[in-house]
């Protein structure tokens, strides 16, 4: 049949099959990236190899902002390591909620680079998501995986990640030596430096009394940071226990800590707890503390002593910049007992005692030429301060 004899509506027909078939090429065709665009960009950067040419693409994503979001969300996938390393910085700028998710996403990623990126990308998004993230990657069988997840929760610094970051402590504290503890113990020690949250010290305090020798120490270890608000009346009575003993009649620690049921279950009062307490009071340069140190350095646990050696001058007033020929009106009573404390450890015969303790009078007191003998220094001292009174030998 003629074709200008079939009915019009096979014409019709015909024409729209024709088209049909013609649209697969035309969609194929307007899908290609427009040059320049984020999509373009991105696909330059998985197909270029030149470290140089790379850096200069990567600049124009950067430059082009969230309006790159849609192009790079994912585009990290199914590319080799330094490809998706570039693209997940790139994802970790946009600062969305999209970007935040799919940094999530790449920390399941089985490539530890990967993983590692990811989670140090995640410390610019504050958000229980990203918390949860992060402490899963705590656990990751790569230390640098879980190194970098700890850096990120750090970056955070949320009052929320306290708990698990106890937890985690918890885990690790077979090994207080190993990196991961360390590292979060110093995240912890940090966040509580930088809240002065009360209710961290309790609840450090709580764990802590629910656990016994090593893994009591390695929680209340976060204590030692110097806290300057919330730590130091707690450690003050914690120290004034310990060193006075039976002896002691003051409120105890349980008054500044407001929790009478865990004092009592972190009593007695260990040297490893008494060691935090110096410590925690030494960084603190606490000088309401100065007098127990001093008793410190005469207690019967050589470690305490020692520790006390350590931190004792950060606790102390200052003392006169020159030494003149005397002491002069203004030399602080409780820096001339501390002085005179130290001195009689030259006599002290436990490791490393006697030698501290001589270091330490030749930094305060800049007599340098003096033997480490305990009687070479009563003499300096006596003709220094002009004290006369009976010395007690050990």
């Amino acid at each position: 049949m003629p074709r200008e004899t079939l009915p019009l509506t096979c014409l019709l027909l015909t024409g729209l099959l024709s088209c049909a078939l013609a649209a697969p090429a035309q969609s194929l065709a307007g899908d290609a990236p427009r040059p320049g665009s984020a999509a373009d960009l991105v696909r330059k950067v998985k197909g270029t190899k030149s470290a140089a040419k790379r850096a200069a693409i990567v600049k124009e994503i950067e430059g082009l902002g969230k309006k790159a979001e849609g192009a790079l969300l994912g585009s990290w996938k199914r590319v080799d390591e330094r490809t998706a390393v570039d693209l997940l910085l790139l994802v970790e700028r946009l600062r969305t909620e999209s970007a935040r998710e799919d940094l999530i996403k790449a920390t399941r990623h089985r490539n530890l680079v990967v993983r590692r990126t990811a989670a140090a990308g995640l410390g610019g998004y504050p958000h229980p998501a990203t918390e949860k993230a992060l402490f899963r990657l705590v656990r990751d069988r790569e230390d640098d995986v879980a190194l970098s997840a700890i850096d990120a929760i750090r970056t955070l610094e949320s009052k929320t990640t306290f708990k698990p970051l106890l937890r985690a402590l918890r885990r690790y504290d077979d090994d207080p030596q190993g990196r991961r503890f360390k590292r979060l113990l110093s995240v912890a020690q940090g966040l509580l430096a930088s809240t002065h949250d009360p209710e961290i010290v309790r609840t450090i305090c709580r764990l802590a009394a629910m656990e016994e020798g090593q893994h009591q120490a390695a929680i209340l270890g976060i204590l030692e940071v110097g806290e300057t608000k919330v730590c130091p009346p707690i450690l003050r009575e914690v120290l004034k226990e310990f060193v006075e003993g039976e002896d002691y009649e003051g409120p105890g620690f349980e008054e500044p800590l407001r929790d009478a049921t865990t004092a009592e279950g972190l009593r007695p009062v260990t040297p490893a707890f008494a060691r935090v307490a110096i410590k925690g009071l030494g960084l603190a340069r606490d000088q309401a503390s100065s007098q127990t140190l001093i008793a410190a350095l005469s207690h019967s646990s050589a470690e305490v002593r020692y520790s006390a050696l350590q931190f004792l001058h950060l606790t102390l007033p200052k003392g006169p910049k020159a030494m003149t020929a005397e002491a002069p009106q203004a030399f602080p009573v409780v820096r001339r007992k501390a002085i005179k404390a130290v001195m009689t450890r030259l006599t002290d015969r436990s490791t490393g005692v006697r030698q501290r303790a001589y270091v330490w009078l030749k930094r305060e007191t800049k007599q340098k030429k003096l033997p480490p003998t305990f009687a070479a220094w009563k003499g300096w001292y006596e003709t220094y301060f002009g004290d006369q009174e009976e010395w007690e030998y050990e």
